[in-house]
Order: C-alpha cells, then structure tokens, then sequence
C-alpha cells in the first residue's frame, strides 16, 4: 500500500514540475481595424498543430489553467477576449459583432505557421453562442464546435416562447452597460434585477428606473418578436446547412434545457421532439457524412443521473466525438 501512495506522490510530484507552457499574448486585427487581444498556448514553432479557440467576455486569463491542459494534450489553444471587454479594443455590445468576428479571427488562426489548418472551438454559455454565430458564416479552417449550456440565438436567451427571461437581460444588460463612473452597481444586486423591474412598468423605460442609459437592454425588450432585429445575432438559422461536427452539452436544470434540443433537432434533421425522461439510460447509433479530413465518430448518448432523489439530474448530450488529425 505504501508503495502505491508513494507511487503516486511522485506522479504527482512531477505532473506539478512540467514545464510551463509557453504561452504568448497577441492582437487580432478585425475587418473594421479592432484589435482583439488573444493569449496563445503551446506553439512549437517547427511542428503545425491543430488549433483549438474559446472566445470570451468574462477575462481570457480564466481560462488558463484548461488552456494549459488542452496545450499538453497537443494543440494551440487560442483564448481570445471579446469586442470591448478587457483588454480588447471596442464597444461591448452582446453578441452583435461576433459572426465577424468569429470570422476575422478563425482566418487570421488558419493563416498562421503554427496551424495545421484545422480549428475546433469550445466553451458554454457565452462561450458557445459564439461558436454558432461563428459556425454560420462558414469560415476558413473550421472543422467543428462544442458549444455546451447555450442557445443557438441571442433571441434564445432573452425570450421563451415569446416570454422575457427579465432577469437574464437585466443582469446581462448591467454587465453591457455598467453605470457611468464615478457610480457603481449596488450591493443589493438583487433588487435591481428581481424587485425593481416589476415596479417600474411599462418595461422598455427600465432603464429610466435603474438611473443610467442601458441602450442594450432597452433594445432587446424594444423587439419582443423574432427576425429583422434580431438577424445579427442569430445562428439558429444556419444549423441545417452547417458541415461541422458538433459536440453539445447540457444540464437537466440547465434553464437552456427547454430550447437546447432545437439545434439538435436540426442536427439530426428530426422533426417531432423526443421526451427524454430522468432515470433512463439510452443510446441512439447515428451515421452521418463529414467534412474530409475530420474523423469522426457518431452517437447520440442519454445520461440522467439522480432518479429517485433530490439530486439534480444530469443530461448529458455527446453529438460526435471529432478528432482533428
């Protein structure tokens, strides 16, 4: 027994002495002259890798201890901030520059030395819409996505079946357009978001109630109906068409759950909804053609966990698992 602990103790130990990986900070110049900033892991200078990209509004230094695993796995990893948050240029607003972007960015990667000419995205919530909205535009060197706990639309997020998620785009809506300084938000983040919204009515003035113009928020509730306004930010739209293998990922509780089967369905060109009910094991063997050089293997795969108990479950969806050779 005390051999095998020390065993792995020593495994440990070196696991935690690798080197580094060597990681570099660039800007990615956009069609519109924005520079986008981008932390590059794993580049060897003298081998082609296949690249993999997350792009994000939340700070690309969070993401490096994965960033740092996925590079030892053998790829470029590319965590790129988002238009106007942190230390990329521009003015944030969700969602509605990320097709381009997405675009510019997956182009600039594919023409660089360090790429074999392959790139995979990943990443959930923010992080997996964008891989759709990229995903639509078909751009150079994609060769598949793995958005995970996401809509496919940013219509999807702000509205269900035509119904306002209020407290979503509210906080979304502080997040995109903070208060000018020298004012913060307040403590009570609670009362802002659940509590006055109810009172101040109807809801396109909100932002009159919480002090400050709020011009995304009030656009979004401005267009309760889908289409037309709503055309930047969608990828929903695409999907049928797209020729990319694409691994999804969602929760039973997920409150993306309800609409995440939609790009699913269209995945899989199935048109009736399939009732997938906790406590049930099942697999569903798939074919489907790919992209050439993309390997590809192909299932649909049920798991809920928690029957029978208060514990949540947990569906998980694994659409292809891809390998980028």
């Amino acid at each position: 027994m005390i051999p095998r602990a020390l065993a792995l103790f020593a495994f440990a130990a070196a696991l935690h002495a690798q080197a580094p990986v060597p990681r570099q900070t660039v800007s990615i110049t956009m069609r519109d002259g924005i520079r986008l900033a981008a932390d590059i892991y794993g580049v060897n200078p003298n081998t082609p890798q296949p690249v993999l990209l997350a792009r994000t509004p939340y700070d690309k230094s969070g993401l490096q201890k994965k960033a740092d695993r996925l590079a030892r796995s053998g790829y470029v990893v590319v965590i790129e901030d988002c238009r106007g948050r942190y230390a990329s240029e521009g003015a944030y607003t969700p969602y509605n520059n990320d097709k381009q972007d997405g675009f510019d960015t997956l182009e600039w990667i594919a023409a660089q030395p360090w790429s074999n000419g392959q790139t995979a995205m990943f990443g959930g919530s923010h992080l997996g819409l964008v891989q759709w909205l990229a995903a639509s535009t078909l751009p150079p060197g994609l060769t598949a996505i793995a958005p995970a706990f996401t809509a496919s639309s940013q219509y999807g997020v702000a509205y269900r079946d035509g119904v306002l998620r209020l407290a979503l785009i509210s906080t979304g809506g502080t997040r995109a357009s903070p208060p000018p300084a020298p004012r913060t938000l307040p403590s009570d983040i609670g009362h802002l978001i659940y509590h006055l919204p109810l009172m101040h009515l109807p809801l396109t003035g909100l932002a009159s109630a919480y002090g400050w113009p709020m011009p995304w928020m009030t656009s979004l509730l401005q267009h309760p109906l889908p289409g037309g306004f709503w055309d930047q930010t969608d990828g929903e739209a695409a999907i049928p068409t797209l020729p990319y293998p694409t691994q999804l990922i969602t929760g039973y509780y997920d409150f993306f759950f309800v609409i995440f089967g939609l790009p699913l369905l269209l995945l899989m060109g199935i048109g009736p909804l399939i009732a997938w009910r906790r406590a049930s094991l099942r697999s569903l063997g798939l074919t489907f053609a790919w992209p050439a050089g993309v390997a590809a293997v192909t299932g649909l795969v049920l798991l809920a966990l928690g029957a029978g108990s208060s514990t949540p479950g947990l569906i998980a969806y694994s659409f292809s698992a891809f390998v980028l050779a």
